[in-house]
């Protein structure tokens, strides 16, 4: 493959599960392949609201009480010196950010934007 675009995959993983996803990405990109992903930013509506995966402060088993559906199980919120750690066997990262309202204002979703590659 020369490009791929996951979305949901990465940021409703573990962080180990989304390093093993990253790493098989990586493995069956082509050279000089390109990987965009946009992952939840930590800050974001729902960080925080639900009970925490052990051993992962950003990830959470479920979260209520947020733009996120409820019934959507585990959410994980990436900080921003997550992206090199989980990004890193790319040799290029590049990435920006997104803020949006959800519900007529009433929540704020902030997520990453990232682009690799191979």
């Amino acid at each position: 493959r020369s490009t791929l675009f996951p979305y949901t995959t990465l940021f409703r993983s573990s962080k180990a599960d989304t390093r093993r996803i990253l790493n098989e990405i990586h493995r069956v990109l082509k050279p000089g392949g390109w990987l965009f992903s946009k992952t939840l930013m930590t800050g974001t509506d729902g960080d925080g609201l639900g009970k925490r995966l052990e051993g992962e402060p950003h990830t959470h088993a479920e979260v209520k009480g947020s733009a996120l559906q409820e019934d959507c199980g585990m959410i994980r919120f990436t900080a921003e010196e997550e992206i090199p750690e989980l990004y890193g066997m790319f040799p290029t990262i590049e990435y920006d950010y997104l803020i949006r309202s959800d519900r007529n204002r009433k929540h704020e979703i902030k997520e990453w934007m990232i682009a690799c590659r191979k």
